[in-house]
């Protein structure tokens, strides 16, 4: 199905509340059995374009960003090196364990614990992006959510 130019996927569940999700190859429309597909996404048009011109913005600036090919052994070097650096700035509490795996959804995790869980993916990126995410991710072993305080 086509919708404003868009691929939709339409998928039917047993559920309460439709879900619009925007995934790589394009719209996700999960609707409960029996209700028109037609009907959701026209109601929720407005916003369902207004989010794919951002994802389309976004997709076009990430092409701009270059990828470095570092190996795994260099990764792990410069986040330690900066799990090191921003603890000693921020005061932190002394990170147990710092893991690496690959996410959907997520550059980075912290749990109460004292771990730090960060996406695979993040070796390509330039330093200075790692950088941020373990600060954002250290900034979380101070304040838990994303609140006024956290900012």
């Amino acid at each position: 199905m086509n919708f404003e130019g868009i691929p939709v996927e339409i998928i039917y569940r047993r559920i309460k509340y439709f879900r619009i999700e925007f995934k790589s190859q394009g719209l996700r429309a999960i609707v409960p059995v029996g209700v028109k597909p037609e009907k959701v996404l026209n109601d929720h048009r407005e916003s369902i374009i207004k989010k794919y011109d951002k994802l389309k913005c976004q997709l076009e600036s990430a092409k701009e960003l270059p990828l470095i090919n570092r190996d795994m052994k260099q990764f792990e070097n410069i986040v330690l090196y900066y799990v090191d650096y921003f603890s000693k700035q921020l005061n932190t509490k002394i990170i147990q364990n710092i893991k690496f795996r690959k996410m959907k959804r997520r550059w980075g995790t912290c749990r109460n614990s004292g771990i730090i869980t960060l996406n695979r993916c993040l070796q390509y990126v330039p330093e200075h992006l790692i950088a941020y995410i373990i600060f954002h991710e250290l900034a979380h072993t101070i304040v838990r959510k994303h609140n006024r305080k956290f900012k």
